[in-house]
């Protein structure tokens, strides 16, 4: 059994309509899957009236409200109110293809030693990003690795770790997730909680799987269209979210391991100073854009680990 779980706060509405037809449309057998809608404190809060495509096709569904915003809380809640062997975790602006579960499902069966995997995460053909802003999109959760499945175990980040957004994540993971914001408080600053930025939570669900022995994966069969909001592609928020990310980083490390340990190029000002400098000149040759924004995440990094000590 797979939890399909969309947590969302304060949705498109629209969108999420389309979001809800996509699972309602997947060609797996209805009794394979069944869909939890986690409501993490929508104003106003949403209708169990969205449910009725799934419904309709015969899929159980559910809406459950979690009244504490961010994102780990109602992930949390997801875990907590589902029991299937498998989540796959769908955000609220994600149209998965006709074969996503059904396609899951192939490589579950096929590769069990893998704990979470994911796939392409596609821009869709009528949100094109402006000119200069293409080399944010891994930041704004589009991604593409290619024909090639990869799969690998690793405590830390790697390219081929799936986003939050269409990963298929394992029982054991999620519960070695569960344990693990216990111990670490600081987990609940991950994620996007309201208003805030704040990031790495995929990462910290993630890397899990390598602590209960099993691997994550890129299945390129796996495809969907990213619906992102257009004000994501302001100047002003590349910048606040790329900040968000450097201080995201600093805070993953500690619910991971409980320290941060200054690296030695934010710890070292002349190391910083040519650091910050080369990747300038190096990211402006793409774009000056993102050349600022990603010095502007240095240096909330290295404020963060100075912070931590």
């Amino acid at each position: 059994m797979i939890d399909v779980c969309i947590c969302t706060h304060n949705p498109r509405r629209p969108l999420l309509a389309t979001v809800i037809e996509a699972i309602a449309a997947q060609d797996a057998p209805t009794d394979a899957f069944r869909v939890t809608i986690i409501d993490n404190a929508s104003s106003p809060p949403l209708d169990a009236a969205a449910l009725a495509p799934l419904q309709q096709r015969g899929i159980t569904a559910r809406l459950v409200r979690e009244p504490q915003t961010g994102l780990v809380q109602a992930r949390l809640r997801a875990i907590d109110t589902t029991d299937g062997e498998w989540i796959l975790f769908v955000d609220d602006d994600n149209v998965i293809a006709p074969n996503f579960i059904s396609e899951g499902r192939r490589f579950m069966a096929a590769h069990p030693e893998v704990g979470c995997f994911g796939g392409r995460l596609i821009l869709p053909r009528e949100i094109e990003a402006p000119a200069g802003r293409e080399p944010f999109l891994p930041f704004l959760g589009i991604r593409d690795l290619g024909d090639a499945p990869q799969i690998g175990r690793s405590p830390v980040w790697v390219e081929y770790e799936p986003p939050g957004a269409g990963a298929f994540v394992k029982r054991a993971v999620l519960s070695r997730f569960k344990q693990l914001t216990h111990e670490r408080p600081e987990a609940f600053a991950l994620g996007r909680s309201g208003g805030g930025l704040a990031s790495c939570d995929d990462s910290l669900l993630m890397s899990c799987a390598d602590d209960v022995g099993l691997a994550m994966a890129y299945d390129p069969a796996l495809t969907l269209d990213h619906h992102i909001a257009a004000e994501r592609f302001d100047r002003r928020y590349l910048r606040r979210l790329m900040r968000a990310y450097g201080e995201s980083q600093v805070t993953l490390l500690r619910a991971r391991t409980g320290t941060a340990v200054i690296p030695r190029y934010y710890a070292s000002a002349p190391f910083f100073a040519a650091m910050v400098c080369l990747g300038f000149l190096k990211n402006a040759l793409r774009s000056v854009d993102f050349a600022i924004a990603q010095t502007e995440y240095h240096f909330a990094a290295r404020k963060a680990f100075h912070a931590a000590r």
